[in-house]
């Protein structure tokens, strides 16, 4: 089970990235993961609540604990800039 020591400027810039226009609903997601679990609670609410599976829930708190909020809210699949379907 992973223990995330978050310090309070950790808390403000997650608060702040969940209130972003510009944060995914997928890294808004991530983020609550992360909130949720310093609060305290435990994996199986955490999941049941954001509707997630408990693997997913452990994957979110990793990619936090080793990237922090960069690494959480980068774009690990980009998607190509262009259209690669054929024109008819």
């Amino acid at each position: 089970m992973i223990r995330l020591e978050l310090t309070d400027q950790d808390l403000t810039d997650v608060a702040e990235a969940l209130d972003d226009p510009a944060t995914t609903d997928k890294n808004k997601t991530k983020l609550l993961v992360i909130r949720m679990h310093h609060e305290g609670a435990r994996y199986g609410f955490i999941a049941k609540v954001l509707n997630l599976h408990a693997n997913t829930i452990t994957n979110h708190l990793k990619e936090y604990s080793k990237g922090g909020l960069t690494g959480t809210l980068e774009d690990q699949y980009p998607r190509p800039s262009t259209d690669r379907r054929k024109s008819v």
